[in-house]
């Protein structure tokens, strides 16, 4: 309950609600507005995952212990941010497949690193005495959030266009990208120090 771990799952939640709205508002998207078949996308999301999942353990680790985590998240994130914003307002590229191929791939890496990013974060933040049930919290949080972003999908096409709905994935970035700027690993370790002190003196 420390206040840089509150703002971590608060941080992670909203990150995840952004990631469930796009994984499935992606399939539906390209079937359903731009006529891909089923396999399409599927091929490509695969195609996009396995890209994302070498580089993020060829490079992805090692570009967080180099510049830093926190610099990372939010260097990530805005990139995320103006990818999204890209494919909602370059809507007249929607039917060039190269594009939207493009915009699939680059944003499942971008997405893969950050989650490499932020969950190598919230290990540094758990207290190694509780640390298996805090991350497991953590782990939790972001399951939940890509479920609401899932739900919420379906409210937003109701009365959104499509364009709109990619856009609606920028809100919960943007509060991940304020949160993220008051992460202090430093300060919360030592206040994780002085419980450990409180630990060992009962």
């Amino acid at each position: 309950f420390l206040p840089v771990s509150f703002l971590m799952g608060v941080a992670t939640f909203s990150f995840s609600i952004g990631r469930g709205l796009i994984d499935t508002a992606l399939p539906v998207f390209t079937v359903q507005e731009l006529g891909w078949a089923d396999t399409d996308y599927s091929q490509i999301f695969a195609t996009a995952n396995l890209i994302a999942g070498i580089l993020g353990m060829v490079i992805g680790g090692f570009l967080i212990d180099y510049f830093g985590k926190v610099k990372m998240i939010f260097i990530y994130i805005s990139l995320l941010i103006l990818l999204a914003a890209a494919m909602s307002f370059l809507k007249s590229f929607w039917q060039n497949d190269i594009f939207v191929t493009g915009f699939i791939i680059c944003f499942y890496i971008l997405l893969t690193f950050t989650n490499i990013a932020i969950f190598a974060s919230a290990m540094q933040l758990c207290w190694k005495r509780i640390s298996v049930t805090q991350f497991t919290l953590y782990m939790a949080i972001s399951n939940l959030g890509i479920t609401a972003g899932a739900a919420l999908m379906g409210q937003l096409k109701g009365f959104l266009s499509w364009e709109f709905v990619i856009l609606f994935y920028i809100v919960f970035s943007v509060v991940m990208l304020v949160l993220i700027r008051f992460i202090n690993f430093e300060k919360h370790q030592s206040r994780v120090d002085e419980l450990e002190l409180k630990y060992l003196e009962k």
